[in-house]
């Protein structure tokens, strides 16, 4: 049939505009029908997902990923300092110098047991440790003529040691006396230490610094 000059006629299951009658549905082939649903499930998992296929690739981070930064900035906490281990307070042990030498009492805090004996001392590094010490001569070793004065007395912290105060000399004076009949010595040494050294796991170290060069060795005793 001729379109020209006449109307087509409407396709079945479809009706004009204005045109009277029930509405019909559009009659569509099974094959078309399943492409439009998947279409419907492809543009739906689109529509629900906010990221690109770069941000797959790359690792980037989403919003809800990304790092919080600290508001408060914190301080690593410190690590403690390990036992210096030596022998019990009070036990006499031989050192490389002709003396058996015995550590009997250490102060932490005595900055006034040793201003009462030498009111000039001071302790740049903070604190004043005292340290009482006999001395007796090893049997068969011959002593210096120095006498005990040649002997070196330090505070061990883990791997920082201290030595004497400064102008504490006065607690030195029982050493330039005669020496008791069997040989002994008694004596106070003062050492300028830090705060954070004088605690319990610290140890007194005395020893023959001349030895020490020779192969000789330092004598510790804890003070825990």
């Amino acid at each position: 049939m001729s379109r020209t000059g006449a109307s087509a006629a409407p396709a079945p299951g479809r009706r004009r505009r204005g045109q009277d009658g029930p509405v019909r549905t559009l009659a569509r082939p099974p094959a078309l029908l399943t492409a439009l649903a998947v279409g419907v499930v492809v543009a739906g998992c689109s529509a629900g997902s906010t990221g690109t296929a770069d941000d797959v690739v790359t690792g980037s981070a989403t919003p809800s990923q990304a790092p919080i930064s600290p508001r408060v900035s914190l301080a690593p906490a410190p690590t403690p300092t390990a036992a210096v281990t030596g022998f019990p307070i009070g036990t006499a042990v031989p050192v490389d110098y002709g003396y058996t030498v015995a550590v009997t009492a250490v102060s932490l805090d005595a900055e006034a047991a040793v201003t009462a004996v030498s009111p000039e001392a001071t302790a740049p590094n903070g604190r004043m440790v005292l340290v009482d010490l006999t001395a007796t001569p090893t049997p068969g070793v011959s002593t210096p003529s120095t006498g005990v004065l040649g002997l070196s007395v330090r505070l061990v912290a883990g791997e920082e040691s201290y030595g004497m105060c400064d102008d504490a000399g006065e607690l030195l004076a029982p050493v330039l006396a005669p020496p008791a009949p069997d040989g002994s010595l008694s004596w106070q040494v003062c050492l300028d230490v830090t705060p954070e050294a004088a605690v319990p796991t610290s140890a007194v170290e005395v020893s023959d610094p001349i030895a020490l060069t020779v192969g000789g060795s330092a004598v510790t005793w804890s003070l825990g």
